[in-house]
């Protein structure tokens, strides 16, 4: 059996309460070993080191969101848009795969004789062996290498490292432990403004929701040692729990969607009967899932805005 490619997962971050908020950006955008270190997987159609990827490109993404106040430049918003670019790039590989995980495997276990679904299966197979194709096109090309060195000097010496606005510098002096407060408050009164509503949103806001949450737990790991002590320690293993369980369900709805979307276009081609029947019994098994989860998911979001805070 061939050896398993090196996956490179995410790491804490350590600062100081005193630390300034501009070191503690450079501290956590150095992302950059993580899309690096899961080149080799990526390269080998390792699904898992796409994923790995994926996430210390969402991850780098989330820190100059927090930090947007301080990266007020055109190097940055470029480096935001090549970053978009890669996460949509390893975002088609990665949905199909765990869309043939949820959906598609389980029907094939249940009626291993229904030829239809066969034919579905292959069929989204072969988009999935392009998608992954697609990917390691993007990781050899000229555009992801120059991502790589324009994030490295970026980081390195980037203009935000020595901004020449007087507002911008004296932001990026601010104590770290002050402004990730204030994040952490902001996000989670996002988060918890949208539960309330949350039975009236549709896919696309629901996956904005997911979004939101994804962020506040990436900024939650960004800023856990700022925060110490046996009841902050309490309260943050709360708060993440809490934080977690509304993302797996906000994931799992988000995932329904995909889903339906995927088997509906692969079933379209051709008007094949029994192709759209397969398709149809495939997507039909979600209607009282989707139900029971969109109860799961205000109860979670409920309890969500129940968890004290951990900075507070």
């Amino acid at each position: 059996m061939a050896r398993r490619a090196c996956l490179r997962s995410s790491r804490p971050l350590h600062s100081h309460p005193t630390c300034r908020r501009a070191r503690a950006f450079a501290k956590s955008a150095a992302r950059l070993w993580q899309i690096v270190g899961n080149e080799p997987a990526v390269l080998k159609h390792d699904t898992e080191g796409i994923h790995q990827m994926r996430l210390g490109s969402s991850k780098l993404r989330t820190a100059i969101s927090l930090f947007s106040a301080i990266l007020p430049d055109p190097q940055t918003e470029k480096i935001e848009t090549e970053l978009e670019w890669l996460a949509s790039e390893l975002g088609s590989a990665r949905e199909l795969e765990a869309m043939m995980a949820r959906a598609l495997m389980p029907v094939r276990r249940r009626r291993p004789g229904w030829d239809d679904t066969l034919k579905l299966s292959r069929q989204i197979a072969g988009r999935r062996a392009a998608a992954l194709d697609r990917v390691r096109d993007a990781i050899a090309s000229q555009r992801y290498r120059l991502l790589k060195i324009d994030i490295a000097a970026w980081l390195e010496a980037g203009a935000w490292a020595a901004p020449q606005d007087v507002l911008v510098r004296d932001c990026g002096e601010l104590p770290i432990k002050i402004f990730a407060a204030g994040q952490l408050s902001a996000r989670g009164r996002k988060i918890r403004k949208r539960a309330k509503s949350f039975a009236a949103l549709g896919p696309r806001r629901r996956h904005k929701l997911r979004v939101l949450t994804k962020e506040l737990h990436d900024a939650t790991d960004f800023f856990a040692t700022l925060f110490s002590g046996t009841r902050a320690d309490k309260r943050r293993k709360k708060f993440l729990a809490a934080l977690a369980t509304v993302q797996a369900c906000l994931g799992d709805l988000d995932g329904i969607a995909v889903d339906e979307n995927a088997i509906g276009a692969s079933g379209r081609p051709r008007r094949s009967a029994g192709k759209m029947f397969a398709a149809g019994a495939l997507s039909g098994r979600k209607p009282v899932s989707a139900a029971a989860l969109l109860a799961t998911t205000q109860e979670a979001l409920d309890r969500f805005a129940k968890a004290k805070p951990f900075w507070g």
